[in-house]
């Protein structure tokens, strides 16, 4: 059995029709169905008044709380995740980034000095003037 066909068997209505939207009139699951019953048959027994049945609601109350609360901790703790590595693919490209300029200033340096080579090799092949801590000198 697939976890797609466990999922379907938690739906009796399942196995007899299809509902293809997702509002608030879906199927009911046999889980939430057993627990009204059996909430149903506790206040049909015991009735809905007094002590025990107050205590009884404030303590399902506080239960449904507390499973609130851990539920959206473990929201938070999902979108903690998402931010983190949000923040770990931005420093990547900031740093991705400063190496490729960085990159760039180091061939644009490289190519002035090559050309300044050129230049000047050029200059001595002519016999012509050369270039000595940024003056031109004429040669003899």
């Amino acid at each position: 059995m697939t976890d797609a066909d466990a999922f379907r068997a938690q739906f009796p209505v399942l196995e007899k029709k299809s509902y293809l939207n997702a509002g608030t009139e879906g199927p009911l699951p046999r889980q939430a169905a057993d627990a009204v019953r059996q909430r149903i048959a506790a206040e049909v027994e015991g009735g809905r008044c007094g002590v025990d049945y107050m205590t009884s609601v404030k303590e399902l109350a506080a239960e449904l709380r507390q499973q609130d609360h851990e539920r959206k901790l473990r929201q938070l703790a999902g979108k903690r995740k998402v931010i983190e590595a949000q923040s770990a693919a931005l420093h990547a490209e900031a740093e991705t980034e400063e190496a490729e300029v960085k990159f760039a200033i180091a061939q644009e340096t490289n190519q002035v000095k090559a050309s300044r080579q050129n230049a000047e090799a050029m200059a001595n092949l002519r016999g012509g003037s050369t270039r000595s801590k940024g003056k031109t000198k004429m040669k003899p």
